[in-house]
C-alpha cells in the first residue's frame, strides 16, 4: 500500500495539516510538534485505535482538538492488490456526537465503495498495527510479536536442501513439505529438545552397574535377562510404530481441516459480498414508510377508479342526449310528433341535461384529484414487494 497524502484536520495539535508523501518520508521536530500524532493518525485510521483509545476504539473522541467538536484524517492511498489501478481516499471522521466514522471513495468511479477494501484492512489489523509501530504491537507480548512478525517475514514455502530431508529421516520425523518454513522449523525444533530432554533424563537416571563376582555368575539367570530385555524393546518399538502412525492420522487430519477452513473463508467473502449486493435493495426507514403510507391507498384508488368509469359511462349518456336535442333543435321540430319546437321550449328542455354535464364534469375533475393525491400506489406495492424479497433473501 502507497500514502500519497495525509490530511489532518483538527486532529490533536495538527489544526489543518496537509502532508504530501513519497515512498520514504522523514518528519523531525521539538516535543509537542505534532509528530507522534502522525503516527496516531495513521493508526487510528487503518485500524481503528490508537495510543489514546481503548482496543474498540472508545476513548476517540479525546483526539480532536481543544475546543472543536470533529476531526478528520483523509489519505489518498493506492494498493495494486486490493484497489487495482484505482487511488481512492480514505476518510476517517470523529465527532462529539457519533464518534469514529471510516468511509473510502474513488472521485473516478462514484459507484464504487470499497467494502471488500475496508474488511480486508479489519482482518488484518494486528499486521497493520505491526507495519505502524503501533502501541498494540509495542505491548504484545514477545511470543506473539515473533509469530506476527514471523507470518509476515518468513516466505509461506521454501526449497529445502537435500540435506535437510535427509536428517529428518533419518530422526524417524515424518514432515510435510508444504508447510510453511516458519512450522518446519518449529517441528524440528521441537523434536529436537524432545530429545534433548530425553538424554538428560537417562543421564540421570542412569547407574553405574555393580560388579558381579565371576563365580556368581548365571548363565541361565543371564539368558532369562536378555530374553526380557528382547521382550521389552519389541514392546518399545511396537509402541513406537503405534505413536507414529496416530500422529500421521492426526497431521492428515490437521492438513484436511486447514483445506476446509480455506474453503470456508473463500465462501465466507463471497456471501460478505453477496450479502452486500442483497442489502442494496432493502429501503431505507424512511422510503420504507413513504412506500408503506402509499401502498396504504390501493383499495380506496380502486374504489375512485370505479367511480371515475361510472362517473364517465353517466357523462357518455348525457353526451349522447345532448347530440340528439341539437339535431331537434336544427330542425326546429319534434322527431315523434313534427310539431314545431320554440327556442324556449328547446332551452327548457336542455337546460337541466346541460347541467348534469357540467355536475357530472366537476365530480370527475374532483376524483381525478383524489385518485392523484393518492400517489403511484401500484408502483409502492411493487417496491414493497422487492423490499420483502430482499430482506428474505438477505436472511438466507
Amino acid at each position: 500500500m502507497k500514502i500519497k497524502s495525509l490530511h489532518l484536520y483538527n486532529w490533536l495539535s495538527h489544526q489543518d495539516s496537509m502532508l504530501a508523501l513519497e515512498p520514504l518520508s522523514v518528519f523531525r521536530g521539538e516535543n509537542g510538534a505534532g509528530k507522534s500524532s502522525i503516527e496516531q493518525a495513521l493508526e487510528m485510521l487503518f485500524t481503528g485505535r490508537s495510543a489514546s483509545t481503548q482496543d474498540n476504539g472508545n476513548g476517540s473522541r479525546d483526539l480532536i482538538r481543544r475546543d472543536q467538536d470533529k476531526c478528520a484524517i483523509t489519505a489518498e492511498i493506492e494498493d495494486k492488490t486490493l484497489l487495482g489501478t484505482r487511488t481512492a481516499k480514505m476518510r476517517c471522521s470523529v465527532t462529539e456526537k457519533s464518534g469514529r466514522t471510516i468511509i473510502i471513495k474513488d472521485p473516478d468511479d462514484p459507484a464504487w465503495t470499497g467494502s471488500e477494501f475496508l474488511a480486508s484492512l479489519a482482518m488484518k489489523r494486528e499486521i497493520l498495527d505491526c507495519l505502524i509501530n503501533g502501541r498494540y504491537f509495542v505491548e504484545m507480548d514477545d511470543a506473539r510479536q515473533k509469530k506476527l512478525l514471523a507470518g509476515i517475514i518468513l516466505p509461506t514455502t521454501a526449497k529445502w536442501e537435500d540435506w535437510v530431508e535427509g536428517a529428518f529421516n533419518q530422526c524417524e520425523l515424518r514432515v510435510d513439505w508444504s508447510l510453511k518454513a516458519f512450522d518446519v522449523i518449529a517441528l524440528a525444533y521441537e523434536a529436537a529438545y524432545n530429545e534433548r530432554k530425553l538424554v538428560n533424563r537417562l543421564i540421570k537416571e542412569w547407574r553405574e552397574p555393580e560388579a558381579v563376582a565371576v563365580q556368581e555368575i548365571d548363565a541361565q539367570a543371564i539368558r532369562t535377562r536378555l530374553a526380557e530385555r528382547q521382550k521389552q524393546r519389541t514392546e518399545l518399538a511396537v509402541r513406537k510404530n503405534q505413536e507414529l502412525g496416530a500422529w500421521q492420522r492426526a497431521h492428515d487430519a490437521r492438513g484436511k481441516i486447514g483445506g476446509k477452513i480455506q474453503g470456508l473463508e473463500l465462501r465466507l467473502a463471497a456471501e460478505q459480498s453477496k450479502r452486500a449486493d442483497v442489502a442494496k435493495g432493502e429501503l431505507s426507514k424512511a422510503a420504507f414508510k413513504e412506500a408503506t403510507k402509499l401502498a396504504a391507498g390501493v383499495e380506496k384508488g380502486k374504489k375512485i377508479e370505479a367511480d371515475i368509469q361510472a362517473n364517465n359511462a353517466a357523462l357518455a349518456e348525457v353526451r349522447r342526449t345532448l347530440a340528439k336535442l341539437n339535431d331537434v333543435g336544427e330542425a326546429g321540430t319534434c322527431p315523434t310528433c313534427t310539431q314545431p319546437v320554440t327556442d324556449a321550449e328547446f332551452e327548457h328542455i336542455c337546460t337541466p341535461i346541460l347541467e348534469r354535464q357540467e355536475a357530472l364534469l366537476k365530480a370527475e375533475r374532483e376524483m381525478q384529484e383524489a385518485r392523484k393525491a393518492l400517489g403511484d400506489y401500484d408502483g409502492a406495492q411493487k417496491v414493497l414487494a422487492d423490499h420483502a424479497q430482499a430482506e428474505k433473501n438477505l436472511k438466507l
